[in-house]
């Protein structure tokens, strides 16, 4: 299950040699194949023109009522939904059929997505009950794992989506006078807390250090 339409992370099945699975995501784009045979997945499209940041939540509700359909009338064997916006429908189907089900957190929305504080605490305490429910919980990083209190260490999983570094130590070549150089790379979007501006005070007042920043804005940014 996932509500985005990436082509190389669609699914996660494609981390799995040997098996093959079917695809659940939300196209908003509306311009690809409803049902696509990949290499090691079915791809099946629900297209729903819904946008970016917190007017998704009144979407929200329709997508989950096709999802629901979805995993109650197809055949599987584990249903492996990727954040809170898929996991709902696949914790209810899952228990239903007795099936496993494993909660993929790539993005922690709670303190990701700017909401009221009251819309938080509520969002953070079901998404838990959520969490609790699942038999795995995947996160995409030790950093992640800050906003899984609560839940048995047993259930958590950490996979990074991001090569490993290999530099272990800085060679002895390097000019000590040489700026420090740090790059960020990625999408801006308005509800999105990034924290670009505290990474901006941190370094504008050091001299060695060059904060080089490319991003592209998604649509919704003005």
């Amino acid at each position: 299950m996932k509500r985005s339409l990436q082509d190389r992370q669609e699914c996660p099945i494609t981390f799995f040699p040997g098996l093959r699975g079917k695809c659940f995501v939300l196209d908003r784009e509306g311009k690809n194949a409803k049902k696509e045979n990949r290499d090691t997945y079915t791809a099946f499209r629900f297209t729903l023109k819904a946008p970016f940041g917190t007017r998704i939540l009144f979407y929200l509700p329709v997508w989950w009522t096709f999802e629901f359909i979805w995993l109650l009338t197809h055949k599987w064997d584990v249903v492996h939904a990727v954040d809170f916006d898929t996991i709902p429908p696949a914790v209810i189907i899952a228990k239903l059929k007795r099936k496993p089900v494993i909660y993929e957190i790539a993005d922690y929305y709670p303190y990701l997505i700017r909401l009221p504080s009251i819309i938080t605490r509520i969002s953070v305490f079901i998404d838990h009950i959520f969490m609790l429910l699942s038999d795995v919980i995947i996160a995409a990083s030790e950093l992640k794992i800050g906003g899984l209190k609560a839940i048995p260490d047993s259930k958590i999983v950490v996979l990074y989506g991001s090569p490993p570094d290999f530099l272990t130590e800085i060679p002895r070549s390097v000019n000590k006078n040489t700026p420090f150089s740090i790059f960020y790379s990625g999408a801006l979007h308005k509800d999105r807390q990034l924290n670009l501006d505290k990474l901006i005070l941190a370094v504008r007042d050091i001299k060695s250090v060059n904060l080089i920043i490319a991003v592209t804005a998604l649509r919704s940014m003005k």
